[in-house]
């Protein structure tokens, strides 16, 4: 994310034309009142993409929102994301006023290459601002036959939304004092098969350190372990 002067984000769109795809926003529902998931259709020959890699839109005169794709289909022109709404600030209400027939630009995917093919085993731990991350890898892992399971931190409002977008996952309440024993309960019951795994780390940077903890706790090394925060409570972006 980022927040700059309008005249340098103008600038921006002009001097960098190829890096921004124009796309129409084909399709959108509310997952739940506070998640939104967005089909955009267009042109997406030009663009590299790996699972993981996330994308920009300006969302004001000022600020840049990232969100990291569910979907991503070149040949077909497809990209799908998922957005939380939060209610706290302008990517929130950018992305909630969006219908489709309108139209968007959209800086081309970019980041961190995050899937780990050359392990057998998948786990990824995240919150609502992980779920479009959470489910591009479980497609790479699909479609090498890998097995694939986590575990979430989430509102209780948005509990059905993991199983809407075909993720299966362990659920904690984010606000409840029992969060850690269910995140714990949810990594032995995965590390009874054995330990040969990738975990995937993403979403508030806080609970990543509770997390990697949890991991580091039974053995997991930090080689195995792939994290990228998405947010923190008091800063704009990370």
């Amino acid at each position: 994310m980022a927040h700059m002067p309008k005249w340098i984000g103008d600038a921006m769109e002009t001097l960098m034309a190829s890096k921004f795809l124009a796309l129409n926003v084909t399709a959108a529902d509310y997952l739940s009142p506070r998640v939104k998931r967005l089909r955009l259709e267009g042109d997406l020959g030009a663009a590299e993409y790996f699972p993981g890699y996330a994308v920009s839109f300006r969302v004001s005169n000022m600020d840049y929102r990232d969100y990291t794709p569910l979907y991503f289909d070149r040949v077909n022109g497809i990209c799908d994301v998922v957005v939380h709404l939060h209610g706290n600030g302008p990517g929130s209400n950018f992305a909630d006023q969006l219908q489709p027939g309108d139209r968007v630009k959209m800086v081309i995917p970019r980041g961190k290459k995050m899937y780990r093919p050359d392990v057998s085993r998948h786990f990824f731990f995240g919150d609502e601002t992980s779920l479009g991350t959470a489910v591009a890898l479980k497609r790479a892992a699909e479609e090498n036959n890998q097995p694939y399971w986590g575990a979430l931190e989430l509102e209780e409002e948005n509990y059905t939304v993991p199983g809407l977008l075909g993720l299966d996952a362990a659920l904690a309440d984010k606000r409840s004092g029992y969060k850690e024993t269910a995140l714990e309960s949810a990594v032995d019951k995965f590390l009874v098969q054995g330990s040969d795994a990738a975990f995937y780390l993403t979403g508030n940077a806080y609970s990543i350190q509770v997390f990697r903890k949890i991991l580091k706790d039974r053995g997991v090394k930090n080689s195995q372990m792939v994290t990228q925060a998405y947010w923190s409570p008091g800063k704009r972006g990370l």
